[in-house]
């Protein structure tokens, strides 16, 4: 019988809050809510986000932090957006690129919204790239849910061994023992169904913001020259099902310094799945 009691026991210093998002369809939201998808935050005097080559990025989500449980380090109020650049041909070209990576997303953050003070946006600004062929699940879009939790450093059983996430290595590879591993139920030397079990359990899988990141195989962090600066994960969007842990995922990191002083101009976003 698997068990995650004796692995997440063994992890407990490595613990952090998160807050997990999913969607309500059906619910209605103004321009200022938190949200997937639809009709975003532009207030009078602002632009549309755009790529570099000028054209218009899409909006992935807002996050109204009014709306949300308190996150340590987090702001308690404002509204913050996410777009990223989903032509292919861009995308492809600039996603390896550490000089590029970068124009490939826009961070916004409105520290005091006001919804009197919306733009009219054109249709086309709010329909979704259901084309972009580096997904391979349905977008998300609807109104926000929050729900709190708390994660143990990420593991994840690669080419090479056992993975964890940035700044982590050390204490999964001293805490967990193939010992352990076993007395918790999981063969993962004769049982591909106990490697994907173990991989799906302490994954930390989803769309949420804070807490540890999920990893394919390497943490993208650690071939990022000055990576491991940007320790706080703002915001995981994640299309990883336990039956696809290798989909897309898309993640957006902050240094602390910055996300306790408000600046949101310096992201690192970092993408990965199994093509």
């Amino acid at each position: 019988m698997r068990t995650k009691k004796k692995i997440l026991e063994a992890l407990k210093s490595t613990q952090l809050p998160s807050i997990h998002l999913s969607v309500i369809e059906e619910k209605p939201t103004t321009c200022i809510d938190s949200k997937f998808g639809g009709i975003y935050y532009l207030p009078k005097g602002s632009q549309i986000p755009t790529c570099p080559e000028g054209e218009p990025m899409q909006f992935l989500s807002q996050i109204n932090f009014s709306q949300m449980p308190t996150l340590e380090g987090f702001p308690k109020t404002g509204l913050l957006q996410f777009f990223i650049d989903t032509d292919e041909e861009r995308f492809e070209e600039k996603i390896d690129d550490p000089d590029l990576t970068h124009e490939l997303c826009v961070v916004r953050y409105y520290p005091f919204p006001d919804a009197s003070l919306q733009q009219e946006l054109p249709e086309a600004c709010t329909l979704l790239n259901e084309s972009f062929d580096f997904v391979d699940g349905p977008w998300l879009q609807g109104k926000m849910l929050f729900h709190s939790a708390t994660e143990v450093a990420t593991m994840y059983l690669g080419m090479d061994g056992l993975v964890s996430n940035l700044g982590y290595e050390t204490v999964c590879n001293e805490q967990i023992t193939p010992d352990l591993v076993k007395q918790s139920g999981y063969d993962i030397e004769n049982s591909e169904t106990a490697v994907d079990e173990l991989c799906w359990n302490f994954g930390n899988w989803g769309t949420k913001i804070g807490g540890h990141p999920a990893v394919h195989q390497v943490d993208p962090r650690m071939d990022i020259e000055n990576g491991a600066n940007y320790t706080t994960l703002l915001l995981q969007y994640d299309f990883s099902t336990k039956q696809e842990m290798e989909s897309a995922t898309f993640q957006f990191f902050i240094q602390p310094k910055d996300l306790a002083t408000g600046k949101f101009d310096d992201i690192l976003f970092c993408f990965h799945n199994c093509f």
